[in-house]
């Protein structure tokens, strides 16, 4: 008694349409994956956003404005509580150079007044950073917007 099996073996074509079939599904798996992400995940502008953070929203024309990103939708920026950054040049003593500083002041207030958020276009927008709570550009901010009071002058002789 003879105890033989005979197993058929694929052809190498075969084999490699097979390997082939497999590698081409594992790719379009992760292109779905990728796409999906990439439509349904938040925007890089709503990542940075996500921390509920400070942020420094820059424009082409070159103003600078702080406050809260609230959305990106619809081709425009929402800016909750809006500040802005501009420099200002202080008057120089007789005989030193002149210094300039960066001055935060709520968009609140005179002369702008507005009342709510402020839309900017995203075709508008350079750069959006989150702004480090420790630094002087946050502290500043929350001096323009009442939430840190404002550094008293020592009256010193």
């Amino acid at each position: 008694m003879s105890r033989s099996m005979t197993v058929a073996v694929p052809s190498p074509r075969r084999i490699l349409v097979s390997l082939l079939l497999v590698i081409g599904a594992a790719v379009l798996v992760i292109a779905g994956i990728r796409i999906g992400d990439a439509l349904l995940g938040p925007s890089p502008i709503m990542s940075i956003a996500s921390g509920g953070g400070l942020q420094q929203v820059r424009i082409v024309g070159g103003t600078t404005y702080l406050g809260i990103v609230l959305s990106d939708e619809g081709g425009a920026l929402r800016l909750s509580r809006p500040a802005v950054v501009r420099e200002e040049v202080a008057p120089a003593a007789s005989g030193a150079a002149s210094e300039s500083r960066i001055v935060v002041q709520s968009l609140a207030t005179d002369p702008f007044g507005i009342a709510a958020d402020i839309i900017i276009p995203l075709d508008q927008v350079a750069l959006v950073g989150e702004v480090a709570p420790t630094s002087s550009l946050a502290a500043a901010y929350g001096q323009a917007m009442g939430t840190i009071p404002a550094p008293t002058s020592d009256p010193s002789p």
